[in-house]
């Protein structure tokens, strides 16, 4: 058997840099979107155990006229 040397040109290692870059980016932008993802539905679930309702800040005695107001629109 014959022990051939292969030399890695230039233009393979950077085809192969690439490569790795790439997969680097495609992992870290897939880490991005799974954050993301839970992020979002972290801040849907706060959403809806704060649920503000339009008369949660008005004084008891002006209920009255809030009603008024709205129901006669």
């Amino acid at each position: 058997l014959y022990m051939v040397k292969s030399k890695v040109t230039s233009c393979e290692k950077s085809e192969l840099e690439m490569a790795q870059t790439k997969n680097k980016l495609d992992a870290l932008l897939q880490c991005l979107l799974e954050n993301s993802y839970m992020d979002r539905e972290h801040l849907e679930k706060e959403a809806w155990k704060t649920h503000w309702t339009p008369t949660a800040r008005i004084s008891p005695s002006l209920w009255p006229l809030v009603k008024a107001h709205f129901y006669h629109q």
